[in-house]
Order: C-alpha cells, then structure tokens, then sequence
C-alpha cells in the first residue's frame, strides 16, 4: 500500500505546527510517511509493602517490555500481553526508520487482584502474576486521590537530563468504566423561609463501599502536550513513574478492610468477624498516549 508523506496530508491538523521539528540532523517530521493514528499505552505494577502501604522511593519503567517481555513489576517468568502493554519494540527503543509523534497522554490506576493466596503469603512473596488474577478499580476516591497526586511521570529521551513532568492527578484518563456513588441523601433542610436560600445542616447519607473510581470525570478529554513526545528513531526513551516517602492510604471504613491487600493473616478486621482473604492486589499504573506513527526509507 503506498504512503504518503506528511506534509502533504492537510487533515492532520494536530501535527501541521511541527512540520519542521527536528527528528534527527536534516531530517524533520514532515519527511516521514504517515503510518497510522494510534493510540499506545503501557502498564506498570507497585507491589504494596502492607496493607494500604505504597514503598518509598517508586522508580517503575513504562514502554520497557514489549509483548512477550517479562518486567515493569510483573513476577518472575510472567510476561506481558496485549491487555497489558501494546508495545512491540523492547527497551524503549524504535526502529532507525520509524518514529511516533504523541499528541496526548492520560494515566489510569487500578489493582490487580491475584488469587490462590495461603495464610502467610503476601503481595511480595507470591507475585504479580497475571494468571488467576482480575482487573480491580480502586473503591475509594480518597485513596485514588493520594496515589494521583503522589505519584508523578518522569521521561529521558537519549542521554539527555530526565525531566519530571508532574503528578498523574494532571494527565486524566478521559475514558473507562464509571459508577456514580450510591446511598447519598439531601440530609435535613432548615432555614427555608419566604426567599431565605434553604441550607443543609446535616448529611444523613452514606457513599456505598466498593465503589470504582478513576482518575477524572468520565468525559474528561485526555490532555495534550504542549509541544509533541516523541519516540526518536533508535534512541531509547525511558518513561518512569517516580514517588517520593512512602505513602499510607485509607481504609476502608465499612470492614476495617484494605483499599490495597498486602496479606499475610489475610483476615478482615470487621466486628467480630474473620474471614479468609485468599487474595493480595497490586496497583497498575497505565499510560495511553495518542499520536502517529510514522515511518520513511533509510
């Protein structure tokens, strides 16, 4: 199938500004050809230290293993899949004839939940595994709140100085599956005389636990950069997330339970309760960025 360069395709608005940006010494991005409009995303897995407990000092790669790679977390052996990254180049690295212009970039957190847990097993002794395991949304928007703004995105294109570029609070998914809170009540109106505004004096209702929230509204739009990211061809781009002390989430409150499983007596705290909790999570941190592939002979 022929291709087209890209200057001379009108109807990519989003790339007609950088038509002279620089892929490599005389060589700019409208002499490539267009490829396809696409969007990329990667995901790396934190395994918690307890329970409700990220570790200090996070440093976890993104766009480093490829479909088929081990890595980013995953346990020993385990390898990634579609479902987990849609990278095909290993180690940041694209072809010397092919770039990816990005355009827009959002981040997601999520847990993945791994089964098949025995008293005394924890997250770090039994693995990140993605067999018996399960997709899990985060059921508490305090504890989504402290991960999004204590976390952040870093990037090191080559040899250059790495740059950190702000907390994943900033970079909204812009998509995903949504469930609005439940069991929330007006509370009791007073002070609603003639044209005095009535108030709410109290709150009576509670947010059900297990609610899955995300990170941004549902029609939230994915944000763009400033100036496009781009994977140089043959030059290794590192994108890491990065977290400073370690960070406490909250429990929650219905059953004394973890926002983030980390096992060992893998019990429930509930009112005289104790029940077996053959389980432990992990947090997964995905990053989509839309963009372009483009490709030219060399």
């Amino acid at each position: 199938m022929a291709t087209v360069q890209v200057k001379a395709m009108d109807y990519l608005d989003d790339l007609i500004p950088f038509m002279g940006m620089t892929i490599e010494p005389g060589v700019t991005v409208g002499d490539f050809a267009f490829t396809s409009a696409q969007d990329i995303y990667s995901t790396t897995f934190i395994t918690p230290t307890a329970d409700n407990t990220l570790p200090a000092n996070i440093n976890a790669d993104l766009f480093q293993a490829a479909i088929g790679d081990t890595g980013q977390g995953l346990a020993s052996g385990v390898t990634m899949t579609r479902a987990q990254t849609s990278w095909l180049d290993s180690g940041g690295r694209l072809g010397a004839n092919e770039c990816f212009v990005g355009i827009s970039a959002s981040f997601k957190v999520f847990k993945i939940r791994v089964g098949g847990a025995t008293t005394g097993q924890t997250s770090s002794s039994l693995g990140c595994s993605l067999t018996n395991s399960s997709t899990v949304l985060l059921p508490n928007s305090a504890a989504a709140t402290q991960i999004l703004n204590n976390l952040s995105w870093q990037y090191n294109i080559g040899d250059t100085i790495p740059r950190i570029v702000g907390p994943l609070a900033q970079w909204p998914q812009g998509c995903g599956a949504w469930q609005a809170p439940a069991d929330i009540s007006s509370g009791t109106v007073t002070g609603g005389t003639g044209t005095t505004p009535s108030i709410v004096s109290t709150f009576t209702g509670t947010v059900q636990a297990g609610q899955g929230v995300q990170n941004g509204a549902p029609f939230e739009a994915r944000r763009k950069f400033d100036v496009p990211f781009i994977f140089f061809p043959n030059v290794k781009t590192s994108i890491k997330i990065l977290s400073g002390n370690a960070l406490a989430l909250p429990t929650l409150a219905a059953t004394n339970n973890a926002n983030l499983p980390y096992g060992g007596n893998l019990t429930l705290q509930a009112a005289a309760v104790t029940t077996d909790r053959p389980y432990v999570e992990f947090l997964a941190v995905q990053m989509c960025i839309g963009g372009y592939k483009l490709t030219r002979n060399v």
